[in-house]
């Protein structure tokens, strides 16, 4: 037994040993993707755009407004009765005076006519009671000789005067008569002219409802809607807390939907004093000279302006992403014989697609938008310039 103890051991000992020989240095050895160092290209590839100068830099913001018409109007007839004519339709352009709509007026006009031939009538009266007058008159003097002479009577004087006193009276009637069948006469006219409905206002029309002729058209049938569109106004409200940078006389770029890349400019006329409550917003309202936009923008058009709070010409300016400002002064990497150099610069205006850098930089320099994050001064680059 001692003996059998004595061969296990030792071959246990043996046994181990070669187990450690063959697998103990691969425990320790690493794996091949630990071996194999890390390569980075000698030169970089960046992609870099050169300094450019834009001739007017604009920084602000943007917000969606509404086009409407500073005057526009609806007419309604003063009157009832049945289109007779409608003499303007929808896109016309009319001036003021212009009749847009004519009613029928048959019986205003029989009227009219009627109360001309009465005037007629009563002037021939006045005239016949002015010649009983002056005869009236002619014997009441004679009469007054008479009585000084002796040869008639005070009674017949006295008559003589009665009859010149009704004969003055009878004339002052008449020609009160005549007096007011004119101012009847006068009223009719102005009756008859609402049955012609005009426009009020230089414009275009918008809407002629399309009535046709015979319609019944009463006080709260609307005839057609007028809005003059050389002056626009967009109608903006804005955030409180950018209302308040604002003020009468600023720029706004306006662009609608409908119109492609065309920019249209306005300025601040109207601000509202006050706050509305349930929107927290303020309404500022950009008048628009729709004369130099050949009239292309148009009452109801939904629209976006670009309010402008600060502008710098001929700026130079680059990309957000050429910038870095991770370090105390913002800086730029400059691309200066196929080497790179971290450039600190002075910064200006700022918008979404372009900063404006005052120091640092000149005009037509290249700077890094993309690749160089990891770049230090002086490291090698290969530059797709992006225009």
């Amino acid at each position: 037994m001692k003996f059998k103890k004595k061969i296990i051991i030792p071959f246990i000992f043996v046994v181990a040993a070669l187990a450690w020989l063959i697998w103990g240095p691969l425990k320790d050895k690493p794996e091949a993707s630990q071996n194999v160092p890390s390569h980075l290209p000698e030169v970089a590839k960046v992609v870099a755009v050169p300094v450019k100068e834009m001739p007017l830099l604009r920084q602000g913001f943007e917000e969606t407004c509404s086009i409407e018409a500073i005057e526009r109007v609806t007419l309604y007839p003063k009157v009832t009765g049945r289109l007779e004519e409608l003499r303007a339709h929808q896109g016309d352009k009319v001036q003021k005076g212009h009749v847009i709509a004519v009613l029928d007026h048959r019986d205003i006009d029989a009227q009219i006519a009627s109360l001309k031939a009465g005037i007629v009538v009563s002037e021939a009266q006045v005239a016949e009671a002015r010649a009983a007058l002056n005869n009236a008159k002619v014997e009441w003097e004679r009469y007054q000789r008479l009585v000084k002479e002796g040869y008639a009577t005070q009674q017949q004087l006295d008559n003589k005067e009665t009859a010149y006193l009704q004969a003055e009276a009878r004339s002052q009637l008449a020609k009160a008569s005549v007096d007011q069948t004119r101012a009847q006469l006068q009223n009719l006219e102005v009756s008859l002219s609402e049955y012609s409905i005009k426009a009020s206002i230089n414009g275009i029309v918008l809407n002629d409802y399309a009535h046709t002729v015979g319609t019944m058209m009463t006080p709260s049938t609307a005839v057609a809607e007028i809005a003059n569109v050389d002056t626009l106004k967009a109608v903006v409200r804005v955030p409180e807390s950018r209302a308040f940078s604002l003020s009468k006389g600023m720029v706004g770029l306006i662009k609608a939907d409908g119109l492609g890349d065309g920019v249209f400019e306005g300025k601040i006329a109207r601000m509202s004093p006050f706050v509305k409550e349930d929107t927290r917003t303020v309404q500022v309202e950009f008048f628009i000279d729709n004369r130099k936009s050949g009239y292309q923008l148009r009452p109801g058009m939904f629209a976006r302006v670009f309010m402008v709070q600060e502008e710098r010409p001929e700026a130079l300016v680059v990309p957000p992403e050429a910038l870095f400002t991770n370090s105390e002064s913002p800086s730029v990497l400059l691309v200066e014989d196929g080497k790179v150099k971290h450039t600190p610069v002075t910064l200006g205006l700022k918008t979404d697609t372009a900063v404006q850098i005052t120091e640092g930089v000149k005009e037509g320099d290249l700077v890094v938008i993309s690749g160089g994050n990891h770049l230090q001064t002086g490291n090698s680059v290969e530059v797709s310039v992006r225009k």
